[in-house]
């Protein structure tokens, strides 16, 4: 058209000020001409913002504000066109709109319930803060660690808790050092230790080894007195306190070892098979003398009189009164004595001496007075062959007859001469 000076100008095909995207590009119409402002290439112009389409990391209020991506909230709180997928819970656009960002807390994760206490460990009732683990929500085995407890205590049949809460550690094996049952596999801790048993009778450990087995001594096993039978009956006279024999078994008065009843003791006397030697049976007079009591035959020199009694074991005392010398005699048969043996009477001199059991050899005045240091002409010694009894059935030895008394013996007490 002819423009004011009358040359040939453009002919105007718009309105001036009007805006439009022609393509990609963004136009306002100036002198009734499209003006280029802005050339939005890929990511596109739209009228509405007044030019191109929102980049990756600008701000938007809608999808139709971004040219790349969508428009997605930040972890500050606005939102930007964004290209990664950051639109679920516990994650947000980061800021350069091209990556995501992980939050530490989501409400919409909810609330997290935690599981029910266990032996090894104490939980939270719940979960309502810190509910995300790497851009998502977290579980409660994630989330509800709890508070380790109990560590050493059974928590299963096979396992105890450890230091971290979870019930990991084996049970103790046999000979483990313990502090109750539950902590052994065998569930016996005996004197501290892991036991393969209960063993808790008397005289039984399980220290050191864990295996149950006997012990020498046990508080509950109480004294055993061996002294107070025979030597001669037992086999051991030690006393013990709290002495044990096996396992189970404390030791009892029958461990002193009592010897059989065949077993010879004393003067002539058998054990009786419970510790205790019973002497052969004494005619003594008006009494008789058994047990380890021997007869005592005294010539009282104030009467002039034999006087007979049974002693006290293997002891004689006068009766008040009695002056005289004395003979002890613990046997008044040879069967009274073991065999090889007789019953012997033997004397320092015709007034005093003793009555008892010595090998038959040994029945002479040379072999006793060789024993004692004596001269034998000055020893009165022979078979005894008549005693209160009766005769003897041993007969005297050669050349010699039944004819030996001493005044501090009965006439009927007669020995071999």
């Amino acid at each position: 058209m002819c423009g004011p000076t009358g040359s040939c100008v453009a002919a105007p095909v718009c309105d001036n000020g009007s805006l439009q995207c022609s393509g990609s590009n963004f136009q306002r119409c100036v002198s009734g001409q499209w003006v280029t402002e802005l050339a939005c290439g890929a990511l596109g112009c739209n009228v509405a913002r007044g030019g191109c389409l929102a980049a990756a990391g600008q701000a938007c209020t809608g999808d139709a504000d971004c040219g790349e991506g969508t428009c997605q909230a930040t972890a500050a709180g606005g939102r930007v066109c964004c290209t990664a997928a950051c639109d679920g819970a516990c994650r947000r656009c980061g800021t350069s709109g091209t990556t995501c960002q992980n939050l530490l807390d989501d409400a919409a994760c909810g609330t997290i319930p935690c599981p029910n206490d266990t032996t090894c460990r104490n939980f939270p009732p719940s979960v309502t803060a810190q509910r995300c683990v790497a851009g998502r929500c977290g579980s409660a085995a994630q989330l509800c660690v709890g508070e380790a407890r109990n560590e050493g205590q059974s928590c299963s049949a096979t396992n105890l808790c450890d230091d971290a809460g979870n019930c990991s550690v084996p049970k103790k094996g046999n000979g483990v050092a313990c502090s109750a049952a539950s902590e052994c596999a065998s569930n016996n801790c005996v004197d501290g230790v892991c036991c393969n048993s209960a063993c808790n009778g008397v005289c039984e450990t399980c220290e050191v080894t864990g295996i149950c087995r006997a012990t020498a001594t046990d508080s509950a096993c109480g004294p055993v007195n061996c002294s107070m039978f025979d030597d001669e009956c037992v086999s051991n006279t030690n006393n013990t306190p709290n002495a044990c024999v096996g396992r189970g078994q404390c030791r009892t008065v029958a461990d002193c070892g009592f010897r059989s009843s065949n077993t010879r003791c004393g003067q002539g006397g058998l054990c009786n098979g419970q510790g205790i030697c019973q002497g052969p049976s004494i005619e003594c007079g008006n009494q008789t003398c058994s047990g380890n009591n021997v007869c005592c035959s005294t010539f009282d020199l104030n009467t002039g009189s034999t006087i007979m009694g049974c002693g006290v074991g293997n002891a004689c005392s006068l009766p008040n009164g009695v002056i005289g010398p004395t003979m002890v005699i613990s046997c008044d048969q040879h069967i009274d004595c073991s065999p090889g043996e007789v019953c012997c009477l033997m004397s320092t001199n015709v007034n005093s001496g003793e009555v008892r059991c010595r090998p038959e050899a040994g029945c002479t005045a040379q072999a006793i007075g060789a024993e004692i240091g004596a001269p034998p002409e000055m020893l009165v010694v022979g078979q005894l062959c008549s005693s209160e009894v009766g005769n003897l059935f041993v007969p005297c030895p050669d050349n010699q007859t039944c004819s030996l008394s001493l005044s501090t013996m009965p006439p009927e007490w007669r020995a071999c001469r």
